[in-house]
């Protein structure tokens, strides 16, 4: 703590990293979205635990403003503010990157009892959109990007694991085989789940 009492480390801070709300409500054992009904489903009880939970961070250390103000941010786990932080693997390496000797590694998301979720994957995709002009020319990029020399260098300037599988064991031998086997293994807690949020987003944007 600092001489007026403000927080200059802090162990956790659930909102600081990419878990974001939606990954918090999985992680009680809610979700958002109900995909039979086709409705939000934000009220759920498991919902309102998650952001209790975090309410009760904002009323011990203070609200993200007034922490964001003392410089708490995405980039704290990496200039040793917080010793924890809920994010993606791209963070991970590039943090092993600027500071290799950083003492760093990852797992599963620990979860509340009845909670579930110990990781979930994300990622980007190329895609020709249905009505897209010169589509030939766009696939033909998709196949170039996708090639695994492009893919090495993408991985390694991004910081990002490639889809393309001999690329990845290329991008593998960059980092320290214990901290790269911490980013890779929770993907096999994963699961599918419906994505509803966008065409939500969608049928909103449609009706406004």
């Amino acid at each position: 703590m600092q001489a007026d009492g403000t927080p200059s480390r802090l162990g956790f801070v659930p909102w600081i990293g990419n878990w974001y709300h939606i990954g918090w409500i999985w992680t009680f054992g809610g979700d958002y979205f109900d995909p039979v009904a086709f409705r939000p489903t934000l009220d759920r009880k498991e919902n309102v635990n998650a952001l209790e939970w975090e309410a009760e961070y904002a009323m011990l250390y203070g609200t993200k403003a007034a922490l964001t103000g003392l410089g708490f941010n995405d980039d704290s786990l990496g200039n040793e503010k917080v010793s924890m932080m809920a994010t993606h693997d791209g963070v991970f390496s590039g943090i092993l990157k600027n500071n290799p000797d950083m003492m760093l590694d990852g797992g599963a998301m620990p979860h509340p009892e009845g909670g579930s979720n110990g990781a979930w994957s994300g990622g980007f995709a190329w895609s020709v959109p249905v009505g897209a002009k010169n589509t030939k020319a766009a696939a033909r990029f998709i196949e170039f990007f996708s090639r695994t020399e492009n893919q090495i260098v993408y991985g390694t300037l991004c910081s990002r694991i490639p889809a393309n599988t001999r690329a990845l064991r290329e991008i593998a031998s960059l980092y320290r085989p214990e901290s790269f086997a911490s980013r890779v293994n929770p993907v096999s807690l994963t699961f599918s789940r419906f994505f509803g949020y966008m065409q939500y987003r969608f049928m909103i944007c449609r009706l406004q």
